[in-house]
């Protein structure tokens, strides 16, 4: 009888080590501002001007274009930024952030950096893949120390198919082979079907010269607020 509850006891002390350990895996890695869900809880700055968060932006992804070339990395611009590529390859006016991909085994040649201005952090949870893990479907971010501003970084990994987190997937020959370009001034790549990525994930109004209150003008290339 002692035998058998010994056994019992270290069966439910296993039971609770692993949900411990399942429910500390789960815990939300990245922590935003209070007071804007895109600005860092440890940098951000409140009342930031939207043309700082874009000057934010493009250094952010300058410094980051430069880790990456130095570390055989192609980081690929997506989701609303492709958008902004597709039209004039700058930042949509309204916008205020930068998404970013990593491909394949590009993501796990990412490493925690410190720079001067900015820290790049890989999340510990990035190698689970698991869609349920839904704290963190944020992979990585490089993170401005002057403000909070941060570009956010995931993981697209599979075959036949590219797959997030987050859920979001993509026909690998949609993505691959990466083509070489420019946004913001800086060397970023992008899909192998912008078009195709684009409407999978926006529909076809995402091609239209029209969003809300904005309209883009052919002629000067750039978007007009009416």
């Amino acid at each position: 009888m002692n035998k058998l509850i010994i056994i019992v006891i270290i069966i439910t002390i296993v039971i609770i080590i692993t949900v411990i350990y399942m429910l500390k895996s789960n815990e939300k890695f990245f922590t935003e501002a209070t007071f804007s869900d895109h600005l860092d809880a440890r940098y951000g700055v409140r009342n930031l001007l939207l043309e700082d968060i874009h000057s934010t932006l493009r250094h952010l992804l300058k410094v980051f274009s430069h880790y990456c070339n130095e570390n055989d990395i192609k980081p690929v611009i997506m989701h609303g930024t492709l958008i902004g590529y597709y039209f004039n390859k700058k930042i949509l006016p309204w916008d205020d952030d930068i998404d970013i991909i990593l491909v394949g085994n590009d993501a796990y040649k990412l490493k925690n950096h410190v720079g001067s201005d900015y820290i790049i952090e890989v999340n510990p949870n990035s190698r689970n893949r698991s869609k349920s893990d839904k704290n963190n479907v944020i992979d990585a971010r490089i993170i401005s120390k002057t403000n909070g501003v941060f570009i956010d970084i995931t993981f697209f990994i599979g075959d036949d198919q590219l797959c997030a987190k987050d859920t979001h997937c993509y026909l690998s020959e949609n993505i691959l082979p990466l083509k070489p370009a420019i946004f913001e001034g800086s060397d970023v790549w992008i899909p192998n079907d912008v078009k195709t990525c684009l409407i999978q994930e926006y529909g076809q109004n995402v091609l239209k010269n029209t969003y809300k209150n904005w309209v883009f003008s052919k002629r000067t290339k750039e978007w007009i607020l009416s």
